[in-house]
């Protein structure tokens, strides 16, 4: 298992709602031969469709990818997007991202909060298709 959700689907009709949901203090396994399993520390969305995210926290999570959210489509045929709204992403802590990884999804935030979120260190360039609406977004630079 990636990390305490993995969810893995192609079907482009297909939609996973997590709801009312706390995901604290999860780290992701490090594993030296198997890249997979250390990507994210709390949810791994690895599909085509729609995810929605709805009223939940992601605290105190680590990973490599990421440390709270990892969201990437399955092929580049069929769309895939998540929303995320009324959530808090706080104190996650990931190599390349802090909060939330995305890699072709179509990515909507809604009245969500990131605060104290650390990337160790950033090296990720992805085109990313993002909205932010009523969204505090506390963003920490890394000068080195």
């Amino acid at each position: 298992m990636n990390a305490p959700l993995y969810y893995k689907n192609s079907n482009s009709s297909s939609q996973i709602i997590i709801k009312d949901s706390r995901f604290d203090s999860n780290v992701a396994e490090k594993h030296e031969n198997n890249y997979w399993p250390n990507l994210c520390g709390a949810v791994f969305l690895y599909q085509n469709g729609k995810s929605i995210i709805l009223n939940s926290t992601f605290e105190n999570n680590m990973g490599y990818s990421s440390g709270a959210l990892y969201l990437e489509r399955v092929n580049s045929i069929s769309p895939a997007s998540t929303e995320i709204i009324n959530s808090t992403f706080s104190s996650n802590t990931g190599f390349t991202t802090a909060a939330i990884y995305h890699y072709s999804v179509k990515l909507s935030i809604d009245n969500t909060n990131f605060t104290n979120n650390i990337v160790t260190y950033d090296k990720t360039y992805f085109t990313m298709m993002i909205t932010l609406i009523n969204t505090m977004v506390t963003i920490f630079v890394l000068l080195y």
